[in-house]
């Protein structure tokens, strides 16, 4: 069997985990067998080109069927509670791992380390692990205040979970990828911007509707200034000349500048999350 058939059977019996255990009891066997024909029969006729081209709508799919079985059997309510008394915790969480990747950011910049010692430890891994915990954490927000948001902040609130959902995508399906040997050029770049101005275009939204409203228990102003920084920054990124002689320590300033402010801003809105006095109360929507 070759080894990126292999790895596809092995990755997608891992993924088998999402579904409930009596699910996977009942049907994971026949799953695994069903997946592992349709592999064989890709590889056979395209190559690691078909075993792609398979992963993409099974994922989408598998991804979609585990949490409607899950919320069919009631685990996705009963987490309801648990993922907003997290939300507070994981933002701060969120925000420290930003700051930590501004810190290799800073360490490159000044001269105090190489990409090549600094760059996994003090950024890939922050940032990755940030994007993971995106997903419980803006859902957790999302539930704790969809209900008193107007229109333009359940806007918002959804599209900051589509945004860290949509990274993480991407960064199973670059895993996907490099385990194919498939190189990926200026396309993930795309993605990786789209995602991330999804994301805080969804903090703005949530962070004006959040001062007209009043909705968390102190500094208001937290989710706005959290997709602030990043968006104004975007300006500067695209003035930048590739030719230019300090092209990689601008680059190196405004990264440093947008995971700094937004890492700080982050943590600072965990905190305001976790702050109990005042309990979202229901608004009409806009």
């Amino acid at each position: 069997m070759p080894g990126r058939q292999r790895f596809s059977e092995s990755l997608y019996q891992v993924l088998l985990y999402l579904y409930p255990k009596e699910f996977r009891a009942a049907y994971g066997k026949q799953m695994r067998l069903t997946f592992r024909d349709a592999c064989r029969v890709a590889y056979h006729r395209n190559g690691a080109g078909g075993l792609l081209a398979l992963w993409l709508p099974t994922l989408f799919d598998l991804l979609k069927s585990a949490l409607e079985e899950r919320a069919r059997q009631g685990e996705i309510m009963m987490s309801k509670e648990r993922l907003m008394t997290l939300a507070g915790p994981l933002t701060i969480i969120v925000g420290m791992l930003w700051v930590l990747a501004s810190i290799g950011e800073f360490v490159l910049l000044v001269g105090l380390g190489s990409p090549d010692s600094f760059w996994d430890v003090f950024w890939l891994f922050p940032v990755s692990l940030s994007f993971l915990l995106m997903i419980p954490t803006f859902i957790g927000t999302r539930l704790r205040y969809i209900q008193s948001v107007g229109s333009l902040g359940r806007l918002g609130l959804t599209l900051s979970v589509a945004g860290c959902v949509g990274m993480c995508i991407f960064l199973l399906v670059g895993f996907v990828l490099g385990a194919f040997g498939i190189e990926q050029e200026t396309w993930p770049n795309y993605v990786i911007a789209a995602c991330f101005l999804t994301l805080m275009i969804g903090h703005l939204l949530f962070g004006i509707d959040a001062l007209r409203n009043r909705l968390l228990p102190r500094w208001n102003v937290m989710p706005l200034l959290v997709g602030l920084p990043s968006i104004l920054l975007i300006v500067p990124d695209l003035l930048i000349d590739r030719s230019t002689p300090h092209q990689f320590e601008l680059t190196l300033i405004t990264t440093f500048l947008r995971f700094s402010l937004t890492g700080a801003c982050w943590v600072l809105l965990g905190i305001a999350l976790m702050d109990q006095r005042l309990e979202p109360q229901p608004t009409a929507a806009i």
